[in-house]
């Protein structure tokens, strides 16, 4: 339930501003590699900073790369919510990895480890 009050709630925001379309810029995604440990390169832009929705961190987007991870994690004070738009990608959630097909969200509960991994040959479009 929490997760869809979150999702609507980030829906109503993002109404009344530029629509996320134009907003989403895979040339202004800031590739790094090593995210949390994982192997290759993602891709991240801020769509929203920590200001933008009481009770949101962040939201993310970019590309996940070829054969590039997000490395197995967990969070102490804060829940996950990762979207990928269009492969098949690996979530890997408490040890316990499943291939599932685009599009998915995956919510990532209060300190459990999750890691997420694209197997295919071409970028993943994600957002956390």
């Amino acid at each position: 339930m929490r997760v869809l009050w979150i999702a609507g709630l980030i829906s109503f925001s993002l109404m009344a501003r530029e629509p996320l379309a134009q907003r989403i810029d895979w040339a202004k995604a800031r590739m790094g590699g090593q995210i949390h440990g994982g192997a290759g390169t993602l891709g991240i832009q801020t769509l929203l900073g920590r200001d933008a929705i009481t009770g949101l961190n962040f939201m993310h987007y970019g590309p996940l790369s070829a054969k590039s991870s997000i490395g197995a994690h967990f969070h102490n004070d804060s829940e996950e919510m990762f979207l990928i738009l269009d492969r098949d990608c690996e979530f890997t959630i408490d040890g316990h990895t499943a291939l599932l097909p685009a599009p998915v969200g995956v919510p990532c509960q209060l300190r459990r480890s999750h890691a997420v991994y694209n197997p295919t040959d071409s970028p993943a479009a994600w957002v956390n």
